[in-house]
C-alpha cells in the first residue's frame, strides 16, 4: 500500500470562553487653540482657549504662532493652566508664503480744498470747482462740490462742530475798576409830610402823609398805596 499523509490528532486546542471586559482605559487629551502666544513652561487662562471648559493635563495648546504645547498643570482656583516645553517639530504655522504681485495702480483720489464761509446753502457758488469746499455760516455745516452740473453737485459733509469741551478752570479775579463819574443831581423827591386827620389835597404822586391824630396811619398819593 503506497504511502500517505494521514492526521492523527491537532496542536491548537480548542476556542476558549470569551473573557471579562476590562478596564477603561484613561481619557484622551483635547486640542485647544489659543487666542495669544504662550512661552515654553508659561501660563495661559482659560478664557484664552477655545475650548475653554474642561482643561485638563494632557491637553494640548496651538498657540497663535502655530506652536504646540502639552498641558502639565491646571489651576482651577485661578482657571490658568501651565503649559510644558513646545513639541519639536510640530506646528500648524505653514512656510512663508512668496511675495505677492504688484497690483494696478489705483484712481488718483479727490482732494478737497477749503475755500472759505458762505452764508447758506442756496449762497454756494455755482463756479466753484469740484473739490473746492465751502462752510455755511447759519449751520456750520461743510459742503464739498462733487459733480460739475446736475441738481446735486455739492455733498453735505455734515456739521463740522467738535465735541463740547470740558468746563474750563475759574480766571483769576480781575482788578478792580476806576470810580465813575460824578452823576447829576436828581429831580427832589415827594417827601413826606405830617398832618392831624385824614389828607385831603392833591399832591406829588410817591408823597406820604402821616396822620399823627389817629395811631399814626401812613398815607401815599398815587395810584395805589
Amino acid at each position: 500500500m503506497a504511502n500517505a499523509w494521514n492526521q492523527v490528532g491537532t496542536l491548537k486546542g480548542p476556542k476558549g470562553d470569551k473573557g471579562a471586559t476590562g478596564n477603561a482605559g484613561p481619557k484622551g487629551g483635547s486640542v485647544r487653540v489659543a487666542s495669544v502666544n504662550i512661552p515654553s513652561e508659561g501660563e495661559v487662562a482659560f478664557s484664552a482657549l477655545s475650548p475653554s471648559d474642561g482643561v485638563q493635563v494632557g491637553d494640548l495648546v496651538l498657540d497663535a504662532k502655530g506652536s504646540v504645547y502639552p498641558i502639565s498643570a491646571v489651576d482651577p482656583g485661578r482657571s490658568t493652566a501651565r503649559v510644558g516645553s513646545a513639541i519639536n517639530g510640530v506646528s500648524l504655522k505653514g512656510p512663508k508664503g512668496e511675495t505677492g504681485k504688484t497690483g494696478p495702480k489705483g484712481a488718483d483720489g479727490t482732494s478737497i480744498t477749503v475755500k472759505g464761509a458762505v452764508s447758506s446753502a442756496s449762497a454756494l457758488p455755482s463756479d466753484a470747482a469740484i473739490g473746492d469746499t465751502y462752510v455755511t455760516s447759519d449751520n456750520g455745516h461743510m459742503w464739498v462740490k462733487t459733480a460739475a452740473t446736475g441738481d446735486a453737485q455739492w455733498t453735505d459733509l455734515g456739521e463740522m462742530k467738535g465735541p463740547k469741551g470740558d468746563k474750563g478752570a475759574t480766571g483769576e479775579k480781575g482788578d478792580r475798576g476806576d470810580t465813575g463819574p460824578k452823576g447829576a443831581q436828581g429831580p427832589a423827591g415827594p417827601g413826606i409830610t405830617f398832618g392831624q386827620g385824614a389828607p385831603t389835597a392833591a399832591s406829588q404822586e410817591g408823597a406820604v402823609y402821616i396822620d399823627t391824630a389817629d395811631g399814626f396811619k401812613v398815607y401815599q398819593y398815587g395810584t395805589s398805596a
